[in-house]
């Protein structure tokens, strides 16, 4: 994507996901990256969501793209061909 090698991946909650986090209110939540300092935004799936996630190799580093369709109304492929716009140095 944009130039850059990389993985792409769309996740969603598994049926019968039951498990809460302490700040989710009791709404079960899957953990898909925790966030680091400074901001410390951990990034989660939900139910009804669908998140594509790419992982792109980025100078030393990785660069994380993700492409959120809240209600999973089919709206990620709409979404991608934006993302695909997308171009980067390096």
């Amino acid at each position: 994507m944009g130039g850059l090698d990389g993985v792409v991946a769309d996740l969603r909650m598994a049926e019968g996901w039951s498990q809460a986090c302490p700040y989710s209110n009791g709404v079960p939540v899957v953990a898909m990256m925790p966030g680091s300092a400074p901001s410390g935004l951990d990034h989660n799936v939900v139910p009804g969501q669908v998140t594509r996630l790419y992982l792109l190799s980025y100078l030393d580093n990785v660069l994380a793209i993700e492409v959120v369709d809240i209600a999973d109304a089919g709206h990620v492929d709409v979404l991608t061909a934006v993302v695909e716009t997308f171009a980067f140095d390096g």
